[in-house]
């Protein structure tokens, strides 16, 4: 669920609070993939490009408090090779190199990097790496979400050629600088990632599909489902000065009134409130905004399922927890000066 996605957050990010949230991409809501549950579209939250399969809307958050908060409705392309991050004893990155090959053997002063993939039967096909090299046994995640599209993070463990499945991938490198930084005990990352309109985005999602954009209203070619039937609604916008709107509308509950929207209606309403771009997330029963109040978490909206729908992911607004240092000062019997 959407409150458990923001209870995941906060507890792998300390001194980070989650302040509202909605729900975002579709996904694979009867768990049939390769991976269940996956999103539709890309996926990339604070660097971590999970997913970068190209040819679905996305939109981009570039949290820098400029006017193009969001991007979006732009031709979305992939770095050719793949990325290979190599950290220190403290998780920080210290060297990044492009990664030459996909399973496929490196030639001189190349790299490489195997991973198992899964078959037409959605069974997972081991791949026999016959060079030694650098093997990540237990990756904290390995997603072979498809034969050119792979993210894999973890520690190397051992060196020996072997046979991989799931959740392992290899580094195989006849390059000198790169094998400086690589042995045992070692954290590494390799992930594609984006390149022209969504270069340096550290946070991203997919949508389908654009309902505005640049003041103008898309109707042309967009979903008849979209268009003229009334659902629940979760959809985010941009105004002309980059303030992001979030908004959800509760539908398929007659009896309270709610009846949803269409696209056309989705679009007269962020008019309203003034947003220049209108990007549809995944509605029905996922749509969820849920806001903290008095230190609770509650659930604004009337979920359309009778309860809250576990998605697969969300967008969340969150703020640094301030740490506080006072020192007092002057005290007399009636005064104090506090420095805050």
């Amino acid at each position: 669920t959407v409150r458990n996605l923001i209870k995941d957050y906060e507890a792998k990010n300390p001194g980070w609070k989650v302040i509202a949230a909605i729900n975002a991409d579709f996904f694979d809501i009867n768990g049939n993939g390769n991976l269940p549950y996956q999103t539709t579209g890309p996926v990339v939250s604070n660097g971590e490009f999970y997913r970068t399969t190209v040819g679905y809307s996305m939109i981009g958050f570039r949290n820098d408090g400029s006017t193009e908060s969001i991007v979006g409705n732009k031709v979305a392309s992939r770095s050719s090779k793949m990325a290979l991050a190599i950290y220190d004893e403290n998780d920080n990155i210290i060297k990044e190199f492009i990664i030459d090959k996909v399973n496929e053997y490196p030639n001189d002063n190349e790299s490489s990097v195997f991973f198992a993939t899964y078959g037409s039967d959605k069974k997972i096909i081991p791949v026999d790496v016959k060079m030694d090299g650098y093997f990540v046994d237990q990756a904290e995640l390995a997603l072979p979400n498809s034969a050119r599209d792979f993210y894999g993070k973890g520690v190397i463990s051992s060196l020996n050629a072997k046979t991989i499945s799931t959740g392992q991938f290899a580094i195989v490198s006849n390059n000198s600088e790169i094998n400086k930084y690589l042995g045992l005990n070692v954290k590494v990352r390799v992930q594609f990632e984006y390149l022209g309109a969504y270069a340096g985005i550290k946070d991203l999602a997919g949508c389908n599909p654009v309902l505005m954009y640049d003041g103008k209203v898309l109707e042309s070619g967009l979903r008849a489902d979209v268009m003229t039937a009334r659902h629940p609604r979760t959809v985010i916008g941009r105004k002309a000065d980059g303030t992001i709107i979030m908004m959800v509308i509760d539908g398929r509950q007659a009896s309270k009134g709610m009846y949803g929207v269409d696209g056309t209606e989705i679009s007269a309403i962020m008019q309203h409130y003034g947003a220049v771009d209108v990007y549809n997330l995944d509605g029905g029963g996922s749509s969820t905004m849920i806001i903290k109040k008095d230190g609770e978490f509650v659930v604004m909206n009337s979920p359309s399922d009778g309860r809250e729908r576990t998605d697969a992911n969300a967008l969340l607004v969150v703020a640094k927890d301030p740490e506080i240092q006072v020192e007092t000062s002057s005290i007399t019997t009636d005064s104090i000066s506090l420095d805050v």
